[in-house]
């Protein structure tokens, strides 16, 4: 979630598809209450000897681990899908991109030194294929990935070894508006520099 910041103008900001979330939200909500029917509320009958098996409590600690986790998923695509928060807003003095919800703060156009066009390998449903992104490079990449979760830390540093920039954009981040929104961004890097 992007966080908040003194007033800044406001160049773009960009949002996900509602449907997006709706995706998320509908499967999470169905299993987290199959598992808490299953597990808390659904009555087991008795077999053929008049037995009944109950999940013993060990199970039902777990299970109850799994069930907070999804009512906490569930809250957090709720909120996504009707508030709707941007996971990209460009200022005049920089940009704030939230992937996965997470955010860093804001990353001056004085701290990104160029925007450079790559290649990632992703897998897809017919195999692996190269595919186009640009990457943010950095001046200080390491100061910025000091900012996210320490358990990110192996995906950045897998990043930086096969890209120039933990932060890469690809065509599925903005759709329609991918070449518009990079033009304001490489347009903003230039003035920036042309100010050093």
């Amino acid at each position: 979630m992007l966080k908040n910041h003194e007033p800044r103008t406001v160049l773009h900001d960009h949002r996900a598809p509602r449907w997006v979330h709706a995706v998320a939200l509908i499967p999470t909500v169905a299993l987290t209450g199959f598992m808490a029917w299953f597990v808390f509320l659904q009555q087991h009958e008795p077999d053929a000897f008049g037995r009944t098996e109950e999940i013993p409590l060990a199970g039902k600690f777990i299970f109850g681990f799994f069930v907070l986790i999804g009512v906490f998923l569930t809250g957090v695509f709720a909120y996504r899908l009707f508030a709707n928060p941007p996971f990209f807003i460009l200022y005049s003095d920089g940009f704030e991109y939230s992937p996965g919800g997470v955010s860093t703060g804001i990353i001056k156009w004085t701290d990104v030194e160029e925007l450079r066009d790559e290649k990632v390998l992703q897998s897809g449903g017919y195999g692996s294929a190269w595919v186009p992104v640009t990457a943010v490079v950095l001046r200080n990449p390491g100061e910025y990935m000091a900012r996210f979760p320490a358990a990110l830390e192996p995906l950045f540093k897998l990043r930086m070894k096969m890209n120039s920039s933990p932060i890469l954009i690809t065509r599925g981040d903005f759709g329609r508006e991918h070449d518009a929104i990079l033009a304001i961004m490489r347009e903003q890097v230039a003035k920036a520099q042309g100010r050093n």
